[in-house]
């Protein structure tokens, strides 16, 4: 560990867009339901017409999809209207703030106000970007590279320029007579790492080195992590150009060099003898450098900052912010995408070891952070994580026990277990109309990803294997399907559909639809009787009470179905008085019938007065049994 400790003074080692989540189906009116079904099928004006119907009582999500609507038919000043509402919800998270924010006018203070709302706020809500689950042992095989030294080898960089196994490396390599004689020269008492050429063997992990030593890109001093651009075949790294001081720290910078003209190295960041900039990696547009600094400013240790890239020179460097960095150590970022970062920390270790770490972009400088587990990660130090995109393969340096020097590389392939899960899916008739999110395909999605935080790197695709016979199945991109039933039936449907990536595909995957009156026969239903209730009286008659126990014994056979009760009074007494005395009665029955049921959030119902008139006429001509048919709570099943 003290080794370890010495080497880190050397080196210094997912616009998002959220789509609503579509809840609670029992409760929806139906026109939210076809604002729902026109939202997720991009007809922006329908859905406005049916969110607008309603709009004083739509969720919290259904909001955000009525002013993403406006937005998307280019009427702002609606959207400004909606987001406003939205965020002065208790409900609001940090992207309602952002995107109120940018609808505003930007200088304004209201605008600055929500803009620092959604920079300083913490991140409660991780919606589906939560990768906190362990990825499967079996999913990810690493492995030691062949060809590692008995000393120490990391930081891996592919540099695809003829060929796409060839590669950079960073090594110790301290038994050659030439690094030797140069530690000895700079007084160094810690291994000297230096860039090393090499082919790397995809298939079998097999490192070749190809050039003991890079004369023309090696200083007399050390060389550290890096990455390559093949856009400009640039390479930006790491490197120390004096000796160690008085404390045995050594500050370090950060370089560029065009491959193929490997004696024209430049300084690309301010260069001070006060803090280091070290670990360069650049994006895969080349307009943005992250990279790992001590410099004053931070939140403790080594930050990641980063630079952009302005008419070819780079800014002046931010800190990525306290949603990435912490009071510790984070350092070797590696930028996948505009959205992912993946990078190192010794935040969540045990005795100071480094684990490897996933950051996704939820709007400008907010992330969302995930450490990856088992088995990507060890109980040693894990860091210099990379992924060939072309090759599909991943890979991480490590001093894991396994190993065969101080550091070694390691890589794995990406081949994942697309899961195919049989998926039971029991639905409501709305008009025959069903909009699911959280369901079938995005379980599945879910699954994958929850298990899985790798696999988002990769695109996936649903394509449909059969095809429901009584109804049509549309699939989504942002992860939802809709299945409409073409006619008003009892029978179950069903239909099968498959994940694709760009590596393999799922089994097929089974989805069986149903409705919950497939289970309900004609006998059943009769014992739905209305109960009746004397003059001016709300608790429940007793041989009334047979009745309910019924309706209990079969909620309790049929728990996916649910119960609304509606309850009256005769048409004597003031309108107000009856409506108080409908409610009365409808709670003695719902309490009576949720006090014995599972799931009691199934039962509900409303008192209405004397607006369900069975025997109408005059009231004062109305006979006693008459008044006594409309003193009454009636049942409706919801499927």
């Amino acid at each position: 560990m003290k080794r370890k400790l010495v080497v880190f003074l050397v080196f210094n080692f997912y616009n998002f867009f959220v789509f609503s989540q579509i809840k609670d189906l029992q409760k929806d009116s139906l026109s939210h339901i076809w604002g729902d079904y026109y939202f997720l099928n991009s007809s922006y004006e329908k859905s406005i017409l049916k969110y607008q119907t309603t709009d004083d009582n739509l969720s919290i999500d259904r909001l955000r999809n009525l002013a993403n609507s406006y937005i998307l038919t280019d009427n702002l000043e609606e959207a400004v209207s909606i987001y406003e509402k939205i965020t002065k919800s208790n409900k609001a998270n940090v992207l309602d703030y952002y995107n109120y924010a940018n609808l505003l006018p930007a200088g304004s203070d209201l605008a600055k106000e929500y803009r620092e709302k959604a920079i300083k706020l913490p991140i409660i809500d991780k919606n589906n970007l939560d990768i906190e689950s362990k990825v499967l042992p079996d999913e990810y095989v690493i492995e030691n590279a062949q060809g590692n030294s008995e000393k120490g080898d990391h930081g891996l960089i592919f540099i695809d320029n003829k060929t796409e196994s060839k590669v950079l490396f960073l090594s110790e390599q301290s038994n050659s007579k030439e690094i030797k004689t140069r530690s000895k020269k700079v007084n160094s008492k810690f291994p000297i790492y230096n860039f090393y050429e090499g082919n790397f063997n995809s298939e079998t992990f097999l490192l070749e080195p190809t050039n003991s030593n890079l004369k023309n890109l090696n200083s007399k001093f050390q060389e550290g992590y890096g990455s390559y651009n093949p856009l400009n075949k640039t390479l930006y790294f790491t490197r120390s150009d004096s000796r160690l001081d008085s404390n045995d720290s050594i500050q370090l910078n950060i370089y560029s060099t065009i491959l193929d003209k490997r004696n024209k190295i430049k300084l690309i960041l301010e260069k001070t003898d006060k803090y280091s900039n070290l670990h360069p990696s650049i994006s895969s547009n080349n307009n943005r450098l992250y990279f790992s600094s001590n410099r004053p400013g931070g939140y403790g240790g080594m930050d990641i900052y980063y630079a952009d890239l302005v008419d070819d020179k780079f800014s002046k460097p931010k800190n990525l912010g306290p949603d990435v960095n912490s009071e510790y150590n984070e350092s070797f970022p590696y930028s996948y995408n505009d959205s992912i970062l993946f990078y190192s920390s010794d935040k969540a270790g045990e005795g100071g070891k480094f684990n490897i770490y996933i950051a996704t972009k939820v709007i400008s400088n907010r992330w969302i952070t995930n450490v990856l587990k088992d088995n990507v990660n060890s109980k040693s130090d894990d860091f210099s994580f990379g992924i060939n995109q072309k090759l599909k393969i991943g890979f991480l340096s490590s001093d894991r026990k396994d190993g065969i020097g101080e550091d070694d590389i390691y890589a794995f392939k990406f081949n994942p277990r697309l899961a195919g899960v049989e998926d039971f899916y029991e639905y409501k008739f709305s008009d025959t109309l069903v909009v699911a999110k959280n369901s079938v395909l995005f379980n599945d999605l879910e699954f994958i990803h929850s298990i899985d935080p790798l696999q988002k790197l990769y695109k996936k695709t649903v394509k449909l294997k059969s095809l429901p016979k009584n109804g049509k199945v549309v699939f989504n991109e942002n992860g939802t399907f809709l299945y409409k039933s073409e006619i008003d039936s009892i029978y179950k449907d069903s239909f099968t559909y498959v994940l694709k990536s760009e590596l393999k595909h799922s089994e097929p995957i089974m989805v069986y639809l149903s409705t919950a009156k497939k289970q309900v026969n004609e006998i059943e239903l009769k014992q739905f009787e209305s109960v009746f209730f004397d003059f001016d009286k709300s608790h429940i008659i007793s041989k009334y009470k047979q009745r309910l126990d019924k309706v209990v014994e079969f909620l309790n056979k049929h728990p996916q179905v649910s119960l609304e009760l509606s309850s009256y009074t005769d048409c004597r007494g003031s309108n107000s008085y009856n409506l108080r005395l409908s409610n009365r009665r409808n709670a003695s029955v719902v309490n009576y019938i949720k006090n014995r049921v599972k799931n009691p959030e199934r039962v509900s119902g409303k008192g209405y007065g004397e607006k369900g008139f069975i025997n109408k006429g005059k009231c004062s001509k109305l006979s006693k049994t008459e008044h006594q048919e409309n003193r009454r709570t009636d049942f409706k099943l919801k499927f």
